[in-house]
C-alpha cells in the first residue's frame, strides 16, 4: 500500500487516481460493434440494434457513464437514435451488490 507520499508523487499534488475501470483499460471489449451485419436505419423508424451502457449510482461514475455515451454516439454518426431506456437495479459483481443505473440506447 502506497503511503500519502508516495501517492502524491505518484498521482501528483492533490490529484488521486480514478476509482473508475473500464473494459477498454482492461484491454477488453464486451462486444464488436463492426461485426453488425444490419446496417443501422436512419429513415426514424425500426431500431436495428441496441447499445448498452451501466454504472454506479454515485457521481465520478454517472460523469463518466455522461462521457462513455457521448464518445460512443460521436464515433457511430452513421446511426440515428431511435429510443432510450434507463433502469435501476441491484447489480452483483465481485466486490458484491450496488446500484446501477442502467443505459440502453437503440439505434
Amino acid at each position: 500500500m502506497l503511503d500519502q507520499n508516495q501517492r502524491s508523487n505518484q498521482f501528483g499534488q492533490g490529484e488521486q487516481p480514478s476509482k473508475i475501470r473500464t473494459l477498454a483499460k482492461l484491454g477488453a471489449t464486451s462486444e464488436n460493434e463492426s461485426g453488425w451485419k444490419r446496417h443501422a436505419q436512419v429513415t426514424g423508424q425500426g431500431a436495428t440494434h441496441v447499445k448498452s451502457f451501466h454504472c454506479k449510482l454515485q457521481g465520478e461514475a454517472l460523469a463518466h457513464l455522461d462521457e462513455q455515451i457521448n464518445a460512443w454516439i460521436e464515433s457511430h454518426e452513421d446511426c440515428e437514435i431511435k429510443l432510450v431506456t434507463t433502469q435501476t437495479g441491484e447489480w452483483s459483481d465481485t466486490l458484491g451488490k450496488a446500484c446501477h443505473l442502467i443505459v440502453q440506447i437503440w439505434v
